[in-house]
């Protein structure tokens, strides 16, 4: 019974893996697909160290698999976000991207911290290959979850750039870019936290969309790293 779920555990990271780098361009209703990955949480392990182990990786799992779809979520949002249009529209924008960025990063947080608590009891096994096998899992989920909190973090950048900046209408812009002609000696860059540098300022809502292409493409790793995840999973639970 343990090694079917732990094959299934493999599949399911295989296919969150491979959902990471392309998100889906509608975002739908969560799918059931994680739930046999959850079942896991389930087993009867016996072992102490088992039993924990199996409990901190679920609840790690967990947070990875959430975490990637409110990352798709999030880059979905800053492709069709509204920035500029009025005041208002650019508080109840920033105000949704606070909200993702505060649930990504606690999210994040907590799987960072059940990994090292995986971790620290994984050094116990006293079985030397398995011991190998649980670190290395440990390692490459630790490390997937991790960019999960640094693209949280490059959001929280972003925030903080839409918040100090005040968003421009298409007539503003415009009105902006014949200034800066005419000011010929003016050679401004305007530069935000993705990188994306404009000699004309863009429109925050513009930024956002460049935002979500760099988010998309900083996500491409996670999916790495849950595949490296994936490899040791058997190795690592076969024994328990």
């Amino acid at each position: 019974m343990m090694l079917t779920k732990i094959a299934v555990l493999a599949a399911t990271f295989a296919f969150a893996a491979s959902g990471v780098a392309s998100p889906p361009p509608i975002v739908a209703a969560p799918d059931q697909s994680d739930a046999p990955l959850r079942e896991i949480g389930h087993v009867r392990a016996t072992d102490p160290l088992c039993k924990s182990l199996v409990s901190h990786a679920t609840a790690a799992v967990n947070v990875f698999l959430d975490d990637n779809l409110r990352i798709a979520q999030t880059v979905q949002l800053l492709r069709t976000i509204d920035l500029d249009s009025s005041p208002l529209a650019k508080s109840l924008g920033s105000r949704d991207m606070t909200r993702r960025y505060v649930t990504l990063r606690a999210s994040a947080v907590q799987g960072v911290g059940e990994m090292k608590a995986f971790l620290d009891e994984a050094k116990t096994e006293p079985n030397e290959s398995q011991r190998a096998e649980l670190i290395a899992f440990a390692n490459a989920l630790e490390g997937a979850i991790y960019r999960q909190k640094k693209i949280a973090e490059d959001l929280s950048r972003f925030i903080a750039y839409v918040d100090s900046h005040d968003g421009l209408t298409s007539d503003e812009q415009e009105e902006a870019r014949v200034a800066l002609q005419a000011a010929q000696n003016d050679s401004r860059t305007f530069v935000d936290p993705f990188g994306w540098e404009n000699d004309i300022p863009p429109q925050l809502s513009q930024r956002a969309k460049y935002g979500a292409e760099q988010l998309e493409q900083r996500s491409k790793p996670i999916a790495s790293d849950a595949a490296r995840a994936a490899a040791h999973v058997e190795g690592a639970f076969s024994g328990c």
